[in-house]
């Protein structure tokens, strides 16, 4: 039986980027979310997978322009993946998902993000070799008792070996990117004593602050770069020209 944590592990390089700049919510509330997913996969540990199924009216031909963005085309290829990572990511955190329209939009939302930060990547000489790629993939594999049971994972997200890597090059890129061309505020020790006091209302088992300042820190930090990343993808989405054809 496929084991849904052993996936979790196996896919963390891929998605816990992507998760944290989805989340346009605070600290806390990002520490909330952090910990209902950590739930979720202990609750589902020895459970069947996500079995993500598409049907063909949720697709488009893979030559199909869905989006010109700066005089670039995006094709259906592209969007069926993209649509796939969309569809997964709800599910797994128990999400929505019988809004055709509504996953089309946050398909397409997401789109132009990617196409954009690609875009501005490569006139910033940022690029990931793929080397860099099979080292990660080689890193989510060993996660893996059997190549079986790794083809398995892949199979019962809707991956394919193909997909899969070009999913895990762009979040590679995205993180490369934050780390050389998004400039991050520094988290303070103001902000980390106010965080911490916030806790304390919360909670009257709270450990001493510097058992858990360093997990503070973190999720502050991780606040910035999600804020600072926002930010930049709005600059960008401001001043590009983009048209939609689906």
């Amino acid at each position: 039986m496929f084991n849904y944590v052993k996936l979790t592990l196996g896919l963390l390089l891929l998605s816990v980027f992507l998760m944290a700049c989805g989340n346009e919510d605070g600290p806390q509330e990002a520490a909330n979310q952090e910990s209902m997913s950590e739930d979720a996969a202990n609750d589902t540990e020895g459970e069947p997978g996500l079995n993500v199924e598409i049907s063909e009216d949720q697709t488009y031909a893979e030559d199909e322009v869905v989006l010109v963005i700066n005089g670039e085309e995006v094709l259906g290829d592209v969007y069926n993946t993209v649509y796939v990572d969309t569809l997964r990511f709800l599910l797994q955190n128990n999400q929505e998902t019988e809004d055709d329209a509504m996953l089309k939009q946050q398909t397409l939302q997401t789109l132009k993000t990617n196409t954009l930060i690609e875009q501005d990547a490569a006139k910033r000489g940022i690029y990931v070799t793929n080397d860099e790629v099979n080292e990660a993939l080689s890193e989510t594999k060993s996660q893996f008792e059997t190549d079986e049971a790794y083809q398995e994972a892949l199979a019962q997200l809707a991956y394919t070996e193909e997909s899969f890597f070009q999913s895990l090059k762009l979040q590679l890129l995205k993180q490369k990117y934050v780390d050389e061309a998004v400039e991050v505020e520094a988290v303070t020790e103001a902000e980390i004593d106010e965080y911490y006091a916030l806790l304390q209302q919360q909670s009257e088992d709270l450990p001493a602050l510097e058992q858990v300042k360093e997990q503070i820190s973190m999720q502050l930090e991780q606040s910035n770069i999600q804020q600072a990343f926002q930010t930049r993808v709005e600059s960008l989405m401001a001043g590009a020209e983009i048209e939609e054809r689906i």
